[in-house]
């Protein structure tokens, strides 16, 4: 299966591309690809620009003016035209692809993780598997220009995978990549 690492947004609450943050003796882009190796066949980036990276994985540039997933997720499918599993560049530490890949072989519909909160369960719509078949459904809801994900998984008929919600941490803040960085080195 095909792993999209999802770098298209703005980080304007980190204040800097996530991507190019140091993340121990690389880029978060590094490593997120070296560590996605052992899980996935094929990897690719999507983002605005072409992602800088030593493994010369290729980037899907979405050239829409506005930061939303949909319009990543809308180009990746349209041109890898399969099913394909996505996580975000920022989410370093989840590493239960197995439990969601193995549900998805079960139904093959769009299946994703959802997490446990503080009591409050949480969906987590860009860690998990769109189906080739949900660019109808995304390209009618770009046309409609609802471009929220959650009204997009109803739509799709999402299927949801418990996981630990440490692995569905990302960072979005400087305080979250500070504590990242304190995390890798203890491992």
């Amino acid at each position: 299966m095909i792993c999209v690492i999802l770098c298209g947004g703005a980080s304007s609450r980190m204040g800097t591309k996530k991507e190019y943050l140091q993340f121990g003796n690389t880029t978060l882009a590094n490593y997120q690809a070296n560590r996605l190796r052992e899980y996935f066949s094929s990897l690719c980036f999507s983002s605005k620009l072409a992602i800088d990276n030593d493994s010369e994985i290729p980037s899907i540039l979405d050239s829409s003016d506005i930061y939303a997933p949909i319009f990543g997720l809308s180009k990746v499918l349209e041109t890898i035209n399969c099913d394909v599993f996505v996580l975000p560049i920022d989410t370093p530490f989840f590493v239960s692809f197995d439990k969601i890949i193995e549900s998805y072989m079960c139904s093959k519909k769009p299946t994703f993780a959802k997490s446990q909160h503080n009591n409050e369960t949480k969906l987590h719509p860009l860690i998990g598997i769109y189906t080739k078949d949900s660019i109808l459904k995304i390209k009618l809801q770009i046309q409609l220009k609802n471009y929220k994900l959650m009204s997009l998984l109803e739509l799709i008929g999402s299927k949801f995978v418990e996981i630990d919600d440490k692995e569905c941490q990302n960072l979005n803040y400087t305080e979250d990549y500070i504590q990242a960085l304190d995390t890798i080195e203890k491992v």
